[in-house]
């Protein structure tokens, strides 16, 4: 399977960015030179990852048949752009509301945590 996306710039740092039938916009803060009407590039980073990870978790507990009342992902990234340009490190947090014991859960977790996509995509570079 391929994904694929395209941007598109709007103006200034400000630009479209979208799949099959899916837009976002995609901008810097004031501070950095944009107009802060959209994430930006890092930001949208974060977010595919919370995302996919949610998925991840809410798909794996389906199949297992667990009960899952409420679910959700905190992604944070450190960059220092002295050691490299991109992120040096990459947190997450996974909060789940269930009637399961948190060490079985928390273990359930670390075990599809790898089967992620973007996750794995991320891992690997």
């Amino acid at each position: 399977m391929t994904y694929a996306a395209k941007a598109q710039f709007v103006n200034g740092l400000e630009i479209n960015v979208g799949t099959h039938s899916h837009t976002i916009k995609v901008d810097q803060s004031v501070e950095r030179g944009g107009t802060n009407k959209g994430m930006n590039p890092m930001e949208l980073l974060l977010s595919s990852i919370a995302t996919c990870l949610t998925m991840t978790v809410l798909l794996a507990t389906e199949k297992a048949d667990l009960k899952v009342e409420d679910i959700s992902v905190k992604v944070e990234g450190d960059r220092d752009a002295c050691v490299r340009p991109g992120l040096n490190v990459i947190r997450t947090t996974v909060n789940v509301k269930t009637n399961v014991p948190s060490e079985t859960m928390e273990q359930f977790i670390r075990e599809i945590a790898l089967n992620a996509p973007v996750v794995e995509s991320v891992r690997m570079q």
